[in-house]
């Protein structure tokens, strides 16, 4: 007994002999690795910092030291470290392993405002400390205004204003730090807006993107504005920025002229004389024209003393055969002043007086009531018009008159015709023509076929639960003469109005067991189709046909599931209602809304299988799972459960992207504008085409958002902004603000809309006008827009002290 028990103590203490082992041997294969390898401070991580670019430390693994130096504008008292240790390790910020577990580039935001201790961890629970030591870079000194940008506006006035104001931007030259820009004369110098760059980190006491005052005495005469530019480091400059004014335009060109009613209209430049011919019958012309930019059209000459300004499409008398009217143009230089003659002259009076189109439309009822109406083509001979009308029609009413042109006709669109009537056509020359009418009937219609027959959820949506806009057309057997309709399982056949057709002229009716025939209407007559009913077609000449329907119905639907789900009524942060939809998978539907939405009485629609009845009423409280019961039309029931769950708080609200379409815009030229978006400064820059510049005041823009952000022009009435289709004035910049889906905190975005400057000034026409030059006359030979020389030709002993250039035509934009 007593070797037995000395025995098992001896294998109790080789058991924990054992254990000991091989604890000790798990411990000695634990990682003692405890280096922090990498360690820096990112812009990702540290949005709010003012951290410009990536940082990355010096770590001196002897010393247990990390050197970082960041940028001057820094705030290091809550900044993000992303770093990467030993494996296995764990990281901690504070002493010994104590502190708090870190987590690159996410937690914990850490003042660094003194040195910090880090300490690394190893797999093994042995530790070392780092100390992390944060210097600021030295301020910039930098105080640069890199670039300049004049925007000007001046409106085109006088009583007719065809181009509204123009807007252009325009470079500054830079002279050391006096900076100027041209603007042309008349522009309005009270509120021209500024755009310019700075040198990284320095700031400006004006803003760019805004309009100033470069009137300041009100004068006329531009005064400069100074710009003082801060370097980070404190130091300033000051510029002196001077809009210099250019002379009035003195262009007074005839651009185009048109008379719409006229036979033909030949302008003349180098003359500045237009001949136009007219209808013998014209007693005024309203001609349509495009001059200058600035310049002024008068009917008498502006020098000589007071001038009324007219306007393109302006009505003038003819007075005679042959009539003249002058037209002075204006430039903008009052000095300018070209002179053109309009001679209008009347054709020869013409003498056609055909008829050459005729059609007129018919009116008749049939025994039973109904209206026919139809349109009828005439057949026209040298004198006669004759119409094939249907049997019982003796009038028709006009409804397609054509004739030559210039002559005139009595008979007119609505006129009424009859056999024997007559349609008289005068020419402009007086010279008249007779047509004589002649209506031809048909026979008398013995067609008494039924041709469609059915049912239509709008005839029967007081008496049945069909589908709205269902029809159910019957299947009609024209050699037996009978009809089936299927009608689905819940239908009430003993009130259902069928829809028709039959042949024209035909009335339809139901045979009733007494012999009487009860007169149907289409889509309108309720009948008891529980058994077989006959339904009598009678023909025009009283002949008939006989019809046998019957109406069946089809088996009961099996369907119950529930195909979509939506919450509705949810409101945003502006006030308005929107909708969220559900993801149904199986008999689940899981509903996701933003942080904050109240559940307790939230309306909801949904679409079942047809025929399906659905259990529960909208609104419903969705703070727990709600059940929704989906019943078949046969009875079969299907249980689906309602999730809602509120999302995370975000509030994150960035504009992401920001441009003008060509989709959405046709004035970009088949190119998009894409924005620049600053994300420090909150503005974004997008530099529209130069040929764009007149659709400034209502452009679409095209924008992304941080998801479920929405954004708001910033008005004291907010307009929601709808990407693609919303249309805004950008002649001054665009505040918009962006409203997370937490609704808080809002970012205000300014958007400044920037005209490419037009670079073309090649001269791409030129004309010169000799007097009393009548054949040789000048020609234009070459135009050498490389060396500036224009090269004419003009024949042997011109005078030519009396060419004086007549047409200059410049690329579009360019003086």
């Amino acid at each position: 007994m007593s070797k037995h028990l000395r025995f098992g103590k001896l294998l109790s203490m080789l058991a924990i002999l054992l254990t000991m082992s091989f604890a000790w041997s798990q411990a000695q294969n634990l990682s003692s690795e405890k280096q922090l390898l990498t360690f820096g401070f990112t812009t990702a991580a540290n949005s709010g910092a003012a951290l410009v670019s990536d940082v990355t430390g010096v770590i001196n693994q002897t010393t247990k030291t990390v050197a970082v130096t960041v940028p001057y504008q820094t705030v290091v008292t809550g900044l993000k470290a992303t770093f990467t240790s030993s494996p296995f390790s764990n990281v901690y910020v504070g002493a010994n392993p104590t502190g708090v577990l870190a987590v690159s580039g996410t937690s914990p935001a850490t003042s660094y405002a003194a040195a910090v201790t880090w300490t690394v961890e190893a797999e093994n629970h042995s530790f070392d400390n780092y100390v992390v030591t944060v210097t600021k870079a030295a301020p910039s000194t930098e105080k640069s205004m890199l670039s300049f940008q004049g925007a000007w506006a001046k409106a085109w006035s006088g009583s007719c204003t065809p181009n509204g104001v123009f807007l252009q931007t325009e470079a500054g030259a830079f002279s050391g730090t006096a900076i100027t820009f041209p603007v042309p004369y008349g522009a309005n110098l009270d509120a021209l807006s500024v755009y310019f760059t700075l040198s990284t980190f320095a700031t400006c006491d004006h803003t760019t993107a805004t309009a100033y005052d470069f009137d300041a005495n009100n004068d006329g005469v531009p005064n400069s504005v100074t710009f003082v530019v801060t370097a980070q480091s404190g130091a300033n400059q000051s510029y002196t920025v001077l809009p210099v004014v250019g002379t009035p335009s003195y262009n007074d060109n005839l651009l185009s002229f048109a008379i719409s009613t006229a036979n033909s209209v030949v302008v003349d430049n180098g003359t500045q004389t237009i001949t136009a011919v007219v209808a013998n019958s014209a007693t005024t012309v309203a001609p349509t024209w495009s001059i200058s930019p600035y310049a002024h059209m008068f009917s008498t000459d502006p020098r000589v003393g007071p001038a009324t300004e007219i306007c393109s499409a302006a009505s003038y008398a003819l007075t005679g055969a042959t009539t003249t009217l002058h037209f002075w143009i204006q430039g903008e230089a009052v000095s300018e002043v070209s002179h053109y003659v309009l001679t209008v002259t009347k054709a020869a009076a013409s003498t056609a007086n055909d008829l050459t189109a005729l059609s007129a439309t018919y009116s008749k009822a049939n025994s039973c009531g109904s209206a026919y109406t139809g349109e009828i083509v005439g057949s026209l001979g040298t004198t006669t018009a004759t119409f094939a009308v249907p049997y019982g029609v003796t009038t028709v009413t006009v409804s397609v008159l054509t004739k030559s042109a210039l002559s005139t006709s009595a008979t007119v669109v609505g006129s009424t015709l009859s056999t024997g009537s007559t349609i008289i056509v005068i020419s402009e020359s007086s010279a008249s023509k007779t047509y004589t009418v002649t209506l031809t009937p048909a026979a008398i219609s013995a067609s008494k076929q039924l041709m469609t027959f059915g049912f239509k959820q709008a005839d029967n949506a007081s008496y049945v639960s069909w589908t709205a806009a269902s029809t159910y057309a019957g299947v009609i057997d024209q050699t037996l003469k009978k009809v089936l309709v299927t009608v689905p399982y819940n239908t009430d056949l003993y009130r259902l109005a069928a829809y028709f057709t039959n042949s024209d002229y035909s009335c339809v009716s139901i045979a009733e067991s007494t012999g009487a025939l009860t007169a149907q209407s289409s889509s309108s007559t309720l009948n008891d189709h529980s058994n077989t009913l006959t339904y009598v077609v009678t023909a025009e000449d009283g002949t008939q046909e006989r019809y046998e329907v019957s109406v069946a119905k089809s088996a009961a639907l099996t369907g119950n599931d529930l195909t979509a789900f939506t919450l509705t009524g949810l409101v945003d942060c502006l006030g308005a209602t929107y909708s969220v939809a559900g993801t149904i998978t199986g008999t689940s539907i899981a509903v996701s809304v933003k942080n904050g939405t109240s559940l307790t009485a939230v309306a909801y629609t949904l679409t079942s299988s047809a025929s399906a009845t659905v259990s529960g009423t909208s609104p419903a409280n969705f703070s727990s799972p709600v059940a929704i019961t989906v019943t078949s039309q046969a009875g079969v029931a299907k249980v689906y459960t309602v999730t809602v769950t509120p999302r995370a708080a975000n509030a994150e609200g960035k504009l992401l992207t920001y441009k003008f379409t060509a989709a959405a815009n046709s004035s970009m030229g088949g190119a998009d504008a894409v924005g620049t978006i600053d994300e420090t400064t909150k503005t974004v820059v997008v530099w529209i085409p130069w040929d764009a510049r007149t659709a400034v005041t209502a452009l679409k823009a095209s924008f992304t958002l941080s998801t479920n952000a929405v954004m708001t022009h910033s008005e004291d009435t907010p307009v929601l902004q709808v990407s693609g289709t919303t249309v805004n004035d950008f002649s001054t910049p665009v505040a918009y603000t962006v409203y997370p889906e937490s609704c808080t905190p809002t970012v205000e975005y300014f958007v400044t809309v920037k005209v490419t400057p037009n670079t073309s000034t090649g001269i791409s026409a030129f004309t010169f006008a000799v007097t009393a030059c009548t054949t040789g006359c000048p020609l234009v030979n070459k135009i050498d827009a490389y060396a500036r020389r224009i090269y004419i030709t003009v024949p042997y002993g011109t005078n030519l002290a009396s060419l004086a250039p007549s047409v200059i035509t410049v690329t579009p934009g360019a003086t």
